[in-house]
């Protein structure tokens, strides 16, 4: 009798103790990306819906979505276009729009000739300046690790930064 107490009583117990790891692990975790914090932060002062809303924060940029942040953020007369939707030629727009803004010519900062991104070899020669001013001036920064990853396109989490 004691026995079969003790054998009903650890069989109980294993029961209640993996019972409660297997449904923890079947309730959804919501993870956040890691740019909605800029997100919110932009939510705070700009209607963003127009932009950001409905999209996949990893999901590429357009060219429109681009010329649309530009004149809500930063200039509502922004009649520009860049070259592309990589990531070289959106930091290029930007570090250029920042220097006509702060009435600097971009040509004219003075940069550290040291090698800030593994993959520098990549970037456009054109880009290459406004990327270093870009990394000095702390508007962009690579994707970690020391890469920049110039061709790839740049996404709606990248936007928010």
């Amino acid at each position: 009798m004691k026995r079969n107490l003790f054998t009903f009583s650890i069989a109980f117990l294993l029961m209640i103790v993996l019972a409660v790891p297997a449904s923890a692990a079947s309730q959804e975790t919501k993870t956040s990306h890691w740019s909605q914090k800029f997100l919110d932060e932009l939510a705070l002062e700009h209607d963003i819906n127009s932009i950001f809303d409905g999209k996949d924060l990893n999901a590429f940029i357009t060219v429109e979505d681009f010329q649309k942040a530009i004149r809500l953020f930063i200039d509502e007369e922004y009649d520009g276009t860049p070259d592309s939707s990589a990531r070289e030629a959106i930091v290029y727009e930007f570090t250029r729009l920042w220097a006509s803004k702060a009435g600097i010519d971009l040509d004219d900062i003075a940069t550290i000739k040291m090698l800030i991104y593994a993959d520098t070899d990549k970037i456009d020669a054109k880009y290459n300046h406004a990327i270093t001013v870009a990394y000095m001036k702390d508007i962009a920064r690579g994707r970690g690790q020391g890469i920049f990853d110039p061709k790839t396109n740049t996404t709606y989490g990248e936007l928010a930064t």
